[in-house]
């Protein structure tokens, strides 16, 4: 994770910033995942979500996401 961090500013220096930190933050999420730290991972799934409101697999993986930790509510909330 530490590696991860420190890489983050070549990240934000791409061509195009917000998709770098995009790209980043999927990094971060699968190494949290891999982990086992899943509450960080699904509040970076969450802010992934948010900042890429057009990308209906981001929703989606979130909303599935929220129904496995029982968040059903919520997840049907984000998908209308």
């Amino acid at each position: 994770m530490e590696m991860l961090d420190a890489l983050r500013p070549l990240y934000e220096r791409q061509p195009l910033p917000e998709y770098g930190i995009l790209e980043w933050m999927q990094l971060r999420f699968w190494a949290l995942e891999s982990l086992g730290r899943t509450a960080e991972a699904t509040e970076l799934m969450r802010a992934r979500s948010q900042a890429m409101p057009w990308s209906v697999s981001d929703q989606v993986q979130f909303a599935r996401r929220l129904r496995e930790g029982n968040r059903t509510e919520e997840a049907l909330t984000l998908l209308r």
